[in-house]
């Protein structure tokens, strides 16, 4: 997506030469670089197929503006113009790439909105942005997922990202969005470690939530205390969570969710789990939020034609997914069935991969 130096704000006009004229716009209350109303739409739809044209063969996943309540309203842009801006974004991405991911970026939970905290997961004033968004089918044509922003800076209520989670699912549903996913495409640090260790693996598990991308700052700038996995020396802040996302964020890399079934003879409470497929790999993502240990029998639904799988069973690193086992495994009507024991509170992702 492209930025604008401040600079150029004021006069409209794009900060890299070779971008046409069009897409600046007036002054950002926090110095952003995007904001309000575009000037030319058919620039803006023109830039994103120019960009998609040439990386569709390794970009597979796109989000838009985030957080427009403030950085696209709070310039005073309008209703007709972001609808515009939304459409058009969502539009020359699916018509270059058919294939692609494209998620409507969200707001935050956090208060600088004004939120009460006790009654609400979302602030007040976003309901009303939410409801107004999802009255036009027309922009949910060309969009996969409908995200929302997690952010625990202050919040007096942990359970909070949960319950927007819910009430954006039960929103979509409402409007006869039902396709509609509900993505974390931004999430921060501090009060938020809880949710995405505890909260996230069930919200995924259960298919409310369905999309998590990389926290918004990976490594920690200038809010070291609260954003960030990272810090800045390539320490992990918190081990749990950092492996936490890694091992959820498998699902995503350019594949769709999929079906998979999990059997314990055991208690499987606190087990969540997950898969997607992408080409001809299926990545399952087993998450035991127990104490006790798990042997898991996992269902996976292959081709019809497939006769055997190899099935690589790894353990989030810090840095990397450890391999813990590979085997083969005959695949009998169209069905993988194989058993992964997976520790007590840890994480196994499974990766099964077929001939193509």
């Amino acid at each position: 997506m492209p930025k604008w130096n401040s600079k150029y704000i004021k006069t409209g006009k794009a900060s890299n030469p070779d971008w046409k004229p069009g897409c600046g716009k007036v002054i950002h209350y926090h110095d952003y670089w995007v904001g309000g109303d575009l000037v030319d739409y058919d620039v803006w739809e023109d830039f994103v197929s120019w960009h998609v044209k040439r990386t569709k063969d390794w970009v597979k996943l796109y989000r838009g503006l985030g957080e427009w309540d403030v950085h696209w309203f709070g310039n005073g842009g309008s209703w007709e113009g972001f609808f515009e801006y939304s459409l058009r974004y969502g539009k020359a991405i699916k018509q270059n790439d058919p294939d692609s991911f494209v998620i409507l970026s969200g707001n935050h939970t956090w208060d600088y909105v004004r939120w009460h905290a006790e009654l609400h997961g979302l602030p007040r004033e976003a309901w009303f942005y939410y409801e107004k968004l999802t009255e036009n089918k027309e922009v949910f044509k060309w969009v996969d997922a409908l995200g929302y922003h997690p952010y625990e800076y202050n919040n007096s209520n942990p359970n909070s990202p949960w319950i927007a989670a819910e009430h954006l699912r039960t929103l979509l549903d409402r409007k006869g969005l039902q396709h509609i996913r509900v993505a974390v495409d931004e999430w921060g640090h501090d009060l938020g470690y809880k949710f995405i260790r505890e909260a996230l693996p069930r919200l995924m598990h259960n298919g409310v939530v369905n999309v998590v991308m990389v926290d918004w700052c990976l490594v920690e700038g200038v809010h070291e205390d609260k954003i960030g996995l990272v810090h800045a020396d390539g320490r992990i802040k918190n081990r749990e969570t950092f492996e936490c996302w890694r091992a959820w964020s498998e699902l995503f890399h350019g594949a769709r969710r999929y079906w998979c079934g999990a059997f314990s003879e055991r208690d499987t409470s606190n087990l969540c789990y997950a898969a997607s497929t992408q080409r001809t790999s299926t990545t399952v993502v087993l998450d035991n939020l127990g104490s006790e240990d798990l042997v898991v029998e996992v269902t996976v639904p292959l081709r019809a034609e497939v006769g055997e799988c190899s099935v690589l069973v790894a353990r989030p690193e810090l840095y990397h997914l450890a391999l813990v086992a590979e085997r083969k495994v005959r695949v009998v009507e169209g069905e993988a069935v194989f058993k992964v024991n997976v520790p007590g509170k840890n994480i196994r992702v499974v990766r099964v991969e077929t001939a193509g």
